[in-house]
């Protein structure tokens, strides 16, 4: 097929042969079972009792059901295409024998082959369905699937106008053995695609033999409310075209022989089974697939319901178009089942399918369609065997269509969220949840005295750790005893002992005075801090004597018990020691000040904060921010913002700064509007931000969205931690939508800059760079939908699409998924993004959509040198430098000025590479720069070079 053609059915180059397989084997599937009915309705309406036609459906769906039952038992240990095969040749021996048995006009052999040829047919048609699903991933069949069903309208087509032609020259039972060689070479499509995607066809089986071994298999396929909506669906379709097709078929018998039924037969087949549905399959099925699955699972009840409901309105007496109204309109219905059904209806039924766990898949859709659209039929059945019985008029059973159509649609519409749910389980790798622990007294109470009993070290750690995180004190004075036993563990007698000050508890002095001698720091420490709490100013004299001790932990546990508990006398006695840590040479001495005036927590202290957040040394620095935080000394929030740079206590600074809450908005203001702070900065503030979860926070973020890169990225991934921890936050969606197409036309417009390089050289580290630029653009297209759609689910599927080790099934999944939350106008312009193979299509796709800037190579350049990351604006200039662009030589100079040390020595070595001579003020400024590697790599160099 030409490219045009397959262009037009939206074909893959690597998908031709999955799809024109699939499209072969479903026209013969259809074939066969469009000539196999009208064989067998001729047949059994005319060489049999009429009155038994109830009867048959009855049959068909006790057969049908319980041989499925007994299939689906085992059917998922054996590989697909092997299964086919098997079904074929069982049909085709059955084929033969009622040929033979309708030749001599057997008379028994009527009804049988009636139920015969509907159970070989499910079975043909759950085996194709079931057969496709293996092989197709939700993207691919959302694409294919119209082409492939345009096989069985093809078939549908050929069928039903040949039958009328063929029944001319040979008996109508002769037809079942051109069925049986449709068969033979529906066997050998399945054989060889067997061979072709093997691999493929034994996961599954592999998958659900390990199921069973680990026995998590469900045995009940219904226990999903999803497989329950799709089996209602089904039973509905079912129940309502047995409805109309026994209204068809005695409405028909009433005005035509046999020859004549037969034609007739064909006819409705041909024309609308076949003209019309192809038409349609090729024109409308694929767009309405892609345009919506459960639009598209709307239109065969639509039509159902107009005809239905005419056939019960209109009086039989009238003419329509010189026909008898019922005829006309109860063909019409039928018509409608034919022409919709295996084309829009069958196809986005599938596809519901396609999301669905591949150890369920198989088994719901062989139950569902073996055993629920059996049963169904054979309700069906027995409601119009009773209806015969009692000479209920046709149009009743209409009244019923009508009352089944509208639940039908009600359905469709209420299974589209669990279809998105079911969508998103699949691509999710794994769940985390994180949940309260609310734990009950007594629940509580019985772990405390379990761990007191068992006597294990851990358990009764855990239980004081539980005491003390639930507030929970009542068993308390039940440890105090373990105080006194030697052979307790340590960490057990250092959580009592705090625990005593959470319980404000002043007895237990003897106890814990006598822990302050023993022969562990650990104990000694906490026992200070206790015994100072409990005996006040008293414990003055006694806690002194530790200020000399030779522990430091030892020594900043007196200093802080004497300020906290000593009063005046306490401070006097401890301020010198505090100050000696303080001034110390030592970083141990000095960050143990910190934690000490972390844990005293006065203001009147800031002043020795201040010093120790200057310290060279970035463990003392740390403990000193978190000191400053803890404390809440507000003058130090400027000092903060400028050491968000300092990478050693960056976190802590972050963190430290967002507990003064809206506070730092101000200055956090004044920094993202200044011109001369850095874009460093400025994403450090952005992340800031987003742990202050206000309105206030998100509406200074943005502000700060007109920016572009990186500082962009962590902007939106504020916002959305934002969004994420608060109601109160609402983004305007023309805001949002507006940042969105922009996000999209630059990603574009650096798909083409990277194009235009292309096209004069190759650099791997540049290539590599640009792509990390798109990569960034397509995690922020991610990120405002986010916010615009109010769904996290937006970066699993993010995760799902951008990453190459996650399964094919499962990125097509995450499509899907999006495809069915965004709306038109942004999907078909990220759909395409992440779906269209080669740069140059997707980069067509952004002409379409977007005036992209047609820029020079020289341009293309100058762009990247006035990016905003230093990396980019570094490798520019080294690929400048590497491929000796002489006509870019003179934008050099200037980045020996850069504010990144990384792109001032990249300048440095560009220019030399390009024999571009230095200035005296320039070889000045660079030797000398604040940046010691900088410095030292510029004397290295230019002493060398002489220059």
């Amino acid at each position: 097929m030409n490219k045009g053609a397959l262009r037009f059915f939206n074909i893959r180059k690597e998908e031709q042969y999955k799809a024109f397989s699939l499209f072969f084997y479903q026209f013969l599937t259809v074939m066969i079972i469009v000539q196999g009915r009208i064989v067998r309705d001729t047949l059994f309406l005319k060489r049999y009792d009429l009155s038994r036609l109830p009867l048959m459906y009855i049959g068909v769906a006790l057969i049908v059901s319980t041989t499925t039952y007994f299939y689906t038992r085992r059917s998922s240990f054996y590989r697909l295409d092997k299964l086919i095969i098997t079904t074929f040749f069982v049909s085709i021996g059955g084929l033969l024998l009622f040929s033979i048995l309708a030749g001599f006009n057997v008379h028994w052999s009527y009804p049988l082959l009636y139920i015969f040829i509907e159970v070989s047919g499910a079975f043909m048609m759950f085996q194709f369905w079931g057969f496709a699903n293996e092989l197709l991933d939700s993207r691919e069949a959302k694409r294919l699937l119209g082409f492939v069903g345009g096989g069985g309208v093809l078939g549908s087509l050929i069928a039903g106008w040949g039958v009328g032609w063929i029944v001319q020259y040979i008996s109508i039972e002769k037809i079942l053995l051109i069925n049986a060689v449709y068969m033979t070479i529906a066997s050998l499509i399945v054989f060889n695609m067997g061979k072709v995607f093997a691999g493929k066809l034994q996961r599954s089986v592999i998958s659900s033999i390990e199921t069973v071994k680990k026995k998590t298999a469900k045995n009940n396929v219904f226990a999903s409310k999803y497989v329950r909506y799709i089996a209602a669906i089904t039973a509905i379709i079912f129940v309502t075209v047995t409805f109309i097709d026994y209204q068809f078929k005695i409405v028909a018998t009433e005005y035509f022989n046999e020859a004549d039924l037969a034609t007739f037969l064909g006819l409705i087949y041909a024309i609308f089974g076949g003209v019309f549905s192809f038409g349609f399959q090729v024109f409308a099925t694929s767009r309405l697939l892609r345009l919506s699955i459960f639009l598209s699972l709307t239109v065969l009840p639509f039509f159902i319901f107009v005809f239905s409901s005419a056939f019960v309105a209109i009086p039989t007496t009238v003419l329509l178009l010189g026909y008898a109204a019922p005829l006309l309109l109860i063909s019409m219905a039928r018509a409608s089942d034919y022409a919709f059904r295996y084309t829009i209806n069958d196809a986005a039924l599938q596809l519901l399918y396609i999301p669905m766990d591949s150890k369920l898949k198989s088994r719901a859709k062989a139950s569902i369609d073996g055993i629920i659209k059996p049963t169904a039929i054979g309700i069906s059945g027995l409601v119009i065997y009773f209806f015969a019985i009692y000479d209920i008029p046709l149009k009743v059973i209409s009244i019923l269509v009508v009352i089944l159509v509208v639940i039908w649609i009600a359905i469709v519409i209420v299974i589209r969220k669990e279809y998105l749910g079911v969508l998103t389980d699949r691509i999710k790798r794994k769940g985390f949840a994180h949940h309260d622990l609310v734990i009950k007294e007594q629940m509580l109470d019985r772990i405390i005295v379990t761990a007191l009993e068992s006597g294990n070290p851990e358990e009764m750690v855990m239980a004081l750790d539980m005491m003390k995180q639930e507030r929970y004190f009542a068993r308390v004075s039940n440890f105090v005893p373990l105080l006194e036993e030697s052979i307790v563990d340590s960490r057990i007698k250092v959580r009592i002992l705090a625990l005593l000050r959470e319980v404000k508890s002043r007895y237990y002095i003897f106890e814990v005075h006598r822990l302050t001698t023993v022969n562990d720091d650990a104990i000694i420490q906490e026992a200070i801090r206790t015994f100072g709490y409990m005996q006040m100013e008293k414990s003055v004299t006694y806690l002194s004597s530790f200020l000399e001790h030779p522990s430091i932990n030892i020594r900043r546990s007196a200093i802080i018990s004497l300020i906290l508990y000593g009063g005046i006398q306490g401070v006097m006695k401890a301020a010198p020691a505090l100050q000696k840590l303080i001034e110390s040479s030592e970083v141990k001495k000095r960050q143990s000040a910190a934690i000490a005036l972390k844990e005293i927590g006065q203001a009147s202290l800031q002043q020795q904060v201040f010093i120790l957040l200057n310290d060279s040394d970035p463990i003392v620095r740390r403990e000193a921010v978190r000191a400053a935080c803890h404390i809440g000394i507000k003058e130090i929030i400027p000092k903060l913002f400028y050491m968000l740079l300092d990478k050693s206590v960056r976190l802590d600074v972050a963190k430290g700064l967002s507990s003064f809450g809206e506070i730092v908005l101000l200055p956090a203001r004044s920094i993202m509007d200044s011109p001369l702070d850095s874009v460093e900065m400025k994403k450090e503030v952005a992340r800031l931000l987003g742990s202050i979860p206000t309105l206030h926070s998100a509406e200074l973020l943005q502000i700060g969205l007109r920016t572009e890169g990186e500082l962009r990225s962590v902007i939106l991934e504020s916002l959305k931690s934002i969004v994420a921890k608060t109601e109160d936050v609402h983004i305007s969606p023309v805001f949002l939508k507006r940042h969105l197409f922009k996000e999209f036309y630059y990603y574009f417009q650096t798909l083409y800059n990277r194009q235009v390089v292309a096209t004069r050289l190759q650099s791997p580290y540049f290539f590599s760079m640009v792509d990390t630029k798109m990569h960034d653009s397509l995690r922020r297209i991610f990120s405002i939908l986010q916010l615009l759609y109010g769904s996290d689910l937006f970066d699993t599927v993010y995760y799902n699409v951008t990453h190459r080790q996650v399964a094919k099934e499962h990125r097509s999944n995450a499509i899907e998924i999006i495809d069915n939350i965004i709306g038109k106008d942004v999907s078909q312009i990220l759909i395409p993004m992440l779906e269209l193979k080669t740069e140059k299509e997707i980069m067509q796709h952004g002409f379409d959509n977007f005036k992209i800037r047609r820029r020079t190579f020289t341009e293309v350049l100058d762009q990247f040198l006035l990016d905003e990351n230093s990396w980019v604006r570094s490798i520019t200039i080294y690929l400048i430098a590497q491929n000796n662009i002489l006509d870019m030589a003179d934008r050099i100079d200037v980045f020996l000025y850069d504010s990144s040390p990384l792109v001032r020595e990249t300048a440095l070595a560009a220019m030399l590479s390009l024999s571009i001579k230095l200035t005296p003020d320039d070889k000045y400024s660079i030797q000398n720069d604040k940046n010691e590697t900088v410095s030292k790599y510029a004397f290295s160099i230019l002493g060398q070079k002489g220059v």
